[in-house]
């Protein structure tokens, strides 16, 4: 009833390897555990962009990725003009660089982006 089999080491020898067997004991289900719901709490900038993702019918993921498919694209310019004038940072704008950031994107994809909407 045991299984062996072999392999071979480092250095070319033959190793015998047997798997121990395997108790067939019958187990209880386990028991369902209650967890407490837990809000995720989020940024104003991560609120921003999931209300417009899901207004556009995608996801956030979908919103960050690489593609340039025009349904995304849309959605992602207006994501990134609405943070642009809307989201601060102790009271001041953000800037290109730290919107940037969040949208993985180079600040001059982010300028382009504002240029194109008359926002800068």
């Amino acid at each position: 009833m045991f299984a062996v089999s072999a392999r071979r080491t480092m250095a070319g020898a033959k190793r015998l390897h047997v798997d121990p067997p395997v108790a067939k004991a019958s187990l209880p289900p386990p028991a369902v555990v209650e967890r407490p719901k837990v809000e995720v709490v989020r940024s104003p900038v991560q609120a921003v962009i999931a209300v417009i993702a899901e207004r556009h019918g995608i996801t956030v993921k979908e919103m960050m990725a690489r593609s340039r498919a025009g349904r995304l694209v849309k959605a992602r310019h207006e994501a990134i003009v609405t943070v642009a004038t809307t989201c601060t940072v102790g009271g001041e704008r953000m800037s290109l660089a730290q919107i940037g950031r969040i949208f993985q994107r180079d600040h001059t994809s982010i300028l382009h982006v504002l240029q194109k909407a008359r926002v800068r």
